[in-house]
């Protein structure tokens, strides 16, 4: 019992840690005159605190809006690259509401001139 309790401590301040510090949160920029698309996130301390990603924006494919319902639900917006790649644009946390997220999904699209494509999965398993 001894070695869980401390096993959850531990476990409880690393995750805290990384709550105080908002590992995770961050910015998307979106530039149509210098064609780049930024998305800035913040990491854990050290030598790579802050990831910056920069894409052109020929190198992106897509808009995915991502809806998971069920037990645990999921609304994620993702940017599709050419080769696949996934980058999510929305924050972590309470997910939003449908509405939300389709206007704004639909504003990026409509901003960046490019196609939306919605991915919904059920998981009904109790």
């Amino acid at each position: 019992m001894t070695f869980y309790g401390t096993l959850a401590i531990i476990l409880g301040c690393f995750i805290l840690f990384g709550i105080f510090l908002n590992v995770g949160g961050g910015s998307n920029e979106f530039n149509k005159k210098s064609n780049l698309i930024r998305v800035i996130r913040n990491g854990w301390p050290g030598k790579n605190k802050n990831i910056l990603l920069t894409y052109p924006l020929s190198e992106i494919e897509k808009i995915e809006v991502f809806i998971r319902e069920g037990l645990n639900p999921q609304r994620v917006i993702y940017l599709i690259t050419n080769d696949g790649r996934k980058l999510p644009l929305t924050p972590i946390g309470q997910p939003m509401t449908l509405s939300e997220i389709e206007d704004k999904a639909f504003r990026i699209t409509k901003f960046l001139e490019l196609t939306l494509v919605f991915n919904i999965k059920y998981d009904n398993q109790i």
